[in-house]
């Protein structure tokens, strides 16, 4: 899903966008949270009921995000909250972020 997100961005890049807004909600927030943090287009990025962290969803023993959601091995690498940071020059707006377990 992250490597369609930057797909897309790509091709608005190709029609003259340069400058992107990325505004994501829920399950999409993932995918959307790694382009951001890849694709230089994106210029403001808002998430809304974002994942809070990988290592959350590693300690609870129950959870309600899918296993697309989760990448093997990502946190000997990085943590959602590391993203965040790297997209606070980005103007990252989060509402509302979700933990393992949410509420619809």
């Amino acid at each position: 899903r992250t490597y369609d997100v930057l797909c897309l961005l790509d091709l608005l890049q190709e029609f003259g966008h340069r400058e992107v807004s990325l505004v994501a909600k829920g399950w999409g927030t993932v995918p959307a949270t790694l382009a951001a943090v890849l694709h230089d287009a994106v210029k403001q990025v808002t998430l809304k009921n974002s994942l809070s962290s990988y290592s959350e969803l590693a300690e609870a023993e129950t959870y309600d995000w899918p296993l697309s959601a989760m990448l093997p091995g990502v946190l000997r690498h990085f943590d959602l909250p590391d993203c965040y940071s790297e997209l606070e020059a980005k103007k990252l707006i989060q509402i509302d972020p979700w933990g393992s377990r949410y509420v619809y």
